[in-house]
């Protein structure tokens, strides 16, 4: 039983090795690559127990001849007996059983095994392990060094990474419709932030993945799990950035990231299991595509005609609104890189501080009465952008209700005397006062 339990086992799907376990005998389990493998009952014990380390050290050199002949020939590496053509690193010809390390062909009384040894220690598949097994490449992630028993679990495949990605959009939805609670209004924006972050984010991860030998299992789980990585995360950190930092730029952004990258660091660690290192390099590019690609983008759509709400640039899916006019996107855009510059004081402290203070050129009766006006439209907040005892802007954030939103937009066109804006669910506007 002692020579047993020493006995591997051979993925059907990679040809990747494992040991033999008897708690693991008859039991399913699963390869690093997502093929699910069933455990023999036994396993016989190794033909020779004794490991040839000189024999060893003869084969490698005699498989890195063999690759470099290969490359430097044309027509690739033929076999001295029969000149049939081999695979690269191959020992053993598989047309005259000829043994490239021996010089032998194997013996015709006895049925020969067609097995192919690989440099690198992969076998061929439902091969035996290559002797060379010792000298492969190095695999990363837990279930390179042991594989666990876990059988087919359909919940954890596609069940949870499915609910993650609905909770993902569901919250993006929310935090969009935060300021207008309008879903029409923010239908495009929405739309676009899930299609520029998951096509981006999945040619980054692609990009990981060739760079750094990153495996992501079987490709129908691996593509949902993702997504859900991909959504998630930045959405909550978005939502906990707009909460946190509602009044501030750079206070809302700088708490996006340190949310996100956490979170984003715990979706891919628990769903794929996967090493420290490798789920670092995810993390970076998921932070990278939301906080640049996805606002940069959504921003220059938006801005040129598609409609919906625009998202303030460097903020991840963060940020109120904004609309496809020029005017509504303006507001926005002005306020939030105001605010996120400046440490703007509220309109009433700032007015009682001096009786000298006025709005622009109004006198201050004037001025009180264009505030209270202002204030019975359903203003929620007012800042004051002023310069001296003369306020130059108020920066009025808008109410929710529609009805009061266009009382807020009527009055705005008459004390300005311009059109009056459509209501595209943006959250600021702006009364200028001074030129």
């Amino acid at each position: 039983m002692e020579q047993v339990d020493q006995g591997k086992f051979s993925c059907t799907g990679c040809g990747k090795s494992y040991k033999w376990k008897p708690e693991l005998a008859g039991k399913k389990v699963k390869c690093k690559c997502g093929a699910v493998v069933a455990v023999p009952k036994e396993l016989a014990p190794p033909p020779d127990s004794e490991v040839d380390l000189d024999g060893l050290y003869e084969l490698a050199a005699e498989e890195k001849k063999s690759a470099r002949r290969q490359q430097e020939e044309p027509v690739g590496f033929r076999c001295p007996s029969c000149h049939g053509d081999l695979e690269i690193g191959a020992v053993v010809c598989t047309s005259c059983g000829f043994n490239l390390k021996t010089g032998s062909k194997a013996s015709a009384s006895k049925p020969r095994k067609e097995t192919i040894a690989y440099a690198g220690g992969s076998p061929a598949p439902g091969g035996v392990p290559s002797a060379m097994a010792g000298y492969g490449a190095r695999s990363t992630g837990p279930a390179a060094m042991e594989v666990d028993y876990i059988g087919d679990n359909p919940l954890k495949d596609f069940g949870v990474p499915a609910g993650l990605l609905l909770a993902g959009v569901m919250v993006l939805i929310y935090q969009q419709t935060g300021s207008s609670g309008s879903f029409a209004d923010a239908l495009p924006a929405i739309g676009l932030s899930l299609i520029i972050n998951l096509v981006f984010s999945f040619i980054g991860m692609f990009a990981v993945m060739r760079l750094f030998e990153v495996s992501f299992g079987a490709p129908g789980p691996a593509v949902i799990k993702a997504a859900a990585c991909c959504v998630l995360p930045p959405a909550i950190a978005g939502v906990l950035g707009e909460i946190v930092g509602s009044d501030s730029f750079f206070v809302r952004m700088m708490v996006s990231a340190i949310f996100m990258m956490p979170l984003t660091f715990a979706c891919f660690y628990f769903m794929f299991d996967m090493d420290y290192d490798e789920v670092i390099y995810l993390v970076v590019v998921i932070w990278l595509v939301n906080e640049w690609v996805v606002t940069f983008l959504l921003n220059f759509i938006l801005a040129s005609g598609g409609g919906g709400d625009v998202i303030a640039f460097g903020g991840g899916f963060g940020g109120g609104g904004g609309g496809s006019d020029s005017a509504e996107v303006s507001h926005d855009q002005k306020v939030k890189e105001m605010m996120g510059l400046y440490d703007l004081p509220k309109v009433d402290p700032w007015l009682q501080e001096s009786t000298n203070r006025i709005l622009g050129e109004h006198g201050r009766g004037e001025s009180e009465q264009i505030l209270q006006k202002i204030k019975d439209a359903g203003a929620r907040e007012i800042y004051v952008n002023a310069s001296g005892s003369q306020a130059g802007d108020l920066f009025v954030e808008m109410p929710k209700d529609k009805k009061k939103r266009k009382e807020m937009l009527d009055y705005h066109a008459t004390l300005t005397g311009d059109p009056p804006l459509k209501d595209r669910g943006q959250k600021w506007l702006i009364f200028e006062f001074l030129p």
